[in-house]
């Protein structure tokens, strides 16, 4: 049966009307009620905005909407351009409203919100003055962006908790009101030389400032008690000079900046007795760095600066330490660290890795890009997660892992040494992810002898994600137990994705790449990693690794370095 044209372009415009979204349009028709004075100041903003009725939605989730409750504006957001905000005097029920393209010489005519408690004026807005704001007795969230010069109308917003300021010319706080509550304060940019004024904000907790270009120190820093969080990005703060005690601080991070050294950092270990996070990335740190004794330090961030050596304090708490991309030639200095678990050296001329077998925590270390000749035997007995370069790999009497491990028909051909003949077994073992977070893998290999290699590829399967292996992480736990001789099991799980795409672009081999990839290495390019354990007669050895999102294979290999017999590997969820 075939539908005339005419019926079917009659249905189709039914079922489209049917289906489309409510809109300012309805409130017109008054299918919606709205007061009538909030009527006339959104049909004015809209003509101002040249925006037609139909297309201010109703709800939440669109460019151009409002919400609409108890015949009242509650909420209004613009995409629009906007060049008069005084129609917004008329929406006195307002609670939320943001404009992304406003651009108002200053708020005259803005008028009075009671119920206001979030405005925000940001991405292509531009506001040359806060005059005119008003009292806004509930405002607690405000977002501004132009070229402000006081801050002084804030005095109306006593409740403000959070306050983002940016392309501000502002040259200092001083015209910052008293606002007891502000909890967060972001400033960017902005040509403030000084923190002076900020104390009218003592109880702020979070102080984040970018792109200040004439702060060199942190001058006038008052001693904030309730300060958690102080970032400091892309500026040119040169010196850490005039940093006060701050009881309460838990991260500092400065980043991309000519900072030339940690020196100014209190001494005094009650100065700071809390910081947990020290972030000092992407700076010009040479030299020694010395740090003072952090007592609550976790985490430790100094990489891509240009130290050249370590002089760091016992750091009983440290947990990760992070100095990729420096100049170190040697890790002496470390400290002793007696809960570091993690740590990154990658892209440092390091030689030797003796300093770390004093870290008797440490579970992972990045030595890719280094210049580590030997890995010490006791790090692979302490089965550290290590993440190193094919070259590395293969001196260690490993394999090509980057670029052959994948070839499973000729991979135990082309080991070096002439150890490739196998005489024990290879096979696959599968597993299911689950929908539902539920591996099932349970794989017995048994073998009478064993003088090459045993080679598994453990592949994960989710039916709903076939090719990447879905969102579930799978891991493993593999045992080798024999009767006699010695055996290894080695076990490599996850990638280095960087590194896989250098390799297939021939970036080591060639002297001109085919893959241009920058120096800039981030940590999550790291995903590889190798253990080692030793099994002898009643010495079962147990490993663990897993795969995860994108990484669907996790493989375990055996060395018989003698002869060994009766053995068993288990493979099983862990």
């Amino acid at each position: 049966m075939s539908w005339p044209p005419k019926i079917l372009l009659t249905l189709l415009a039914f079922l489209t009307g049917c289906s489309r979204a409510p809109s300012f349009r309805d409130v017109q028709k008054g299918k919606i009620p709205l007061e009538e004075t909030q009527r006339r100041a959104v049909e004015a903003l809209l003509e101002q905005a040249d925006l037609p009725a139909r297309k201010l939605f109703l709800g939440k989730g669109e460019d151009n909407s409002l919400v609409v409750e108890g015949g009242a504006v509650r909420a209004l957001r613009l995409t629009a351009r906007l060049t008069d905000p005084s129609p917004l005097a008329g929406l006195v029920d307002l609670r939320e409203l943001r404009l992304f393209a406003a651009r108002f010489p200053d708020l005259s005519g803005f008028g009075e919100h009671p119920q206001l408690d979030r405005l925000s004026l940001t991405l292509g807005s531009r506001i040359g003055s806060l005059k005119g704001l008003g009292a806004q007795p509930s405002l607690l969230h405000l977002s501004v962006r132009g070229p402000l010069e006081s801050l002084v109308p804030l005095a109306g917003s006593p409740a403000l908790e959070e306050l983002y300021v940016h392309d501000a010319e502002l040259a200092d706080l001083q015209s910052l009101p008293s606002l007891p509550r502000l909890r967060l304060f972001s400033l960017g940019p902005a040509r403030i030389e000084t923190f002076a004024g900020l104390e009218a904000a003592p109880g702020l907790e979070e102080l984040i400032v970018t792109d200040l270009s004439r702060l060199e120190a942190l001058t006038g820093l008052p001693p904030l008690q309730e300060l958690r969080k102080l970032s400091v990005f892309h500026g040119r703060l040169g010196s850490l000079e005039g940093l006060p005690p701050l009881p309460s601080l838990m991260e500092l991070r400065i980043e991309d900046s000519p900072l030339e050294s940690l020196c100014a950092l209190p001494e005094d270990p009650s100065a700071l007795p809390k910081l947990e996070v020290l972030q000092a990335r992407c700076n010009r740190l040479g030299g020694t760095v010395r740090l003072p004794f952090l007592p609550s330090l976790r985490r430790l961030t100094l990489a891509e600066n240009k130290i050249e050596g370590l002089d760091l304090p016992a750091l009983p708490a440290l947990e990760t330490l992070d100095l990729a991309n420096n100049r170190l030639a040697s890790l002496e200095g470390l400290g002793a660290a007696p809960r570091l678990t993690s740590m990154d050296v990658s892209n440092n001329p390091v030689a030797e890795l003796s300093p770390l077998l004093a870290l008797p925590a440490l579970r992972r270390a990045d030595i890719q890009h280094t210049e580590v000749g030997e890995i010490p035997k006791s790090l692979y007995e302490r089965s550290v997660y290590l993440a190193m370069d094919p070259a590395l790999v293969e001196a260690n009497r490993w394999e090509k892992v980057l670029r052959e491990s994948w070839d499973e028909e000729g991979f135990l051909d082309r080991l070096p040494g002439g150890r490739g003949r196998i005489e024990g077994s290879k096979i696959s073992c599968r597993w299911s992810a689950g929908t539902f977070r539920s591996p099932r893998l349970s794989c017995t290999v048994s073998a009478s002898s064993l003088k090459g290699f045993l080679y598994l590829s453990l592949v994960e399967v989710d039916p709903l994600f076939p090719t990447s292996g879905g969102p579930n992480e799978i891991r493993i736990r593999a045992t080798l137990s024999i009767e006699e001789g010695v055996a290894r099991i080695y076990l490599r799980d996850r990638i280095d994705f960087r590194g896989t795409a250098e390799a297939l672009a021939g970036y080591r081999d060639c002297s001109k790449p085919l893959l241009s990839i920058g120096d800039s290495r981030d940590p999550a390019d790291y995903r590889d990693g190798y253990r080692l354990a030793e099994a002898r007669p009643g010495q079962p050895v147990t490993l663990s690794g897993e795969a995860g999102i994108f990484v669907d294979q996790v493989i375990v290999w055996l060395e018989g370095v003698e002869e060994a017999t009766g053995l068993r590997l288990e493979i099983e969820p862990s």
